[in-house]
């Protein structure tokens, strides 16, 4: 319900000029010649017109505040389509995040599977990775050397002993199996 400020601002409409009061009867009616109403005090129309659009524009000034207001609450208060993007935003975010540790998960399980290093393994499911760690693990056993790794030559050789060291001819390799081998000389 309006109060009766608001009442008396929304209800003061401009009034038109008055015409001019009508002849008196008896008058020069039967002359013919048209009667013309009386004078139209332009300055004081004027005047009153400057004041009524002076007493609108005190308004709007004094109700600017009041929208200036409102408009910055309204610009602060989220809409309902922008939280249901925000929403739907952090949803995709968290499915993405849910989706990359499962990855992560899997990913471990088939490196402590197969003895092949995480860093080494592609695919995006299971099978892939397993397939993928497969044919890594086989490219490295297809790469090993024929003959053995250590430098002792443990592939298949006759033990080293204190006889076979004194049995090399030449005394400088005699001299670097004998430090090679510095225990058997205890």
């Amino acid at each position: 319900m309006p109060t009766q400020q608001q009442a008396n601002n929304v209800t003061d409409p401009v009034e038109p000029p008055q015409p001019a009061a009508p002849a008196e009867p008896g008058g020069d009616q039967g002359s013919g010649a048209p009667q013309e109403p009386a004078a139209i005090d332009w300055k004081a129309e004027a005047e009153r017109f400057k004041k009524e659009s002076r007493k609108w524009e005190a308004r709007a000034k004094e109700n600017k505040g009041k929208a200036d207001l409102w408009d910055a609450q309204g610009a602060q208060t989220p809409t309902v389509e922008s939280l249901n993007d925000e929403l739907n935003d952090l949803k995709g975010r968290l499915a993405a995040s849910e989706a990359e540790r499962e990855r992560e998960r899997t990913l471990a399980r088939v490196s402590q599977a197969t003895g092949v290093p995480s860093a080494l393994i592609h695919g995006d499911d299971e099978e892939s990775m397993t397939a993928s760690a497969k044919a890594v693990a086989d490219f490295a056993e297809s790469r090993q050397p024929g003959y053995p790794l250590d430098k002792g030559g443990s592939g298949g050789g006759k033990k080293v002993n204190k006889e076979s060291i004194e049995s090399i001819k030449d005394p400088a390799k005699r001299i670097m199996a004998r430090a090679a081998h510095m225990d058997l000389y205890k």
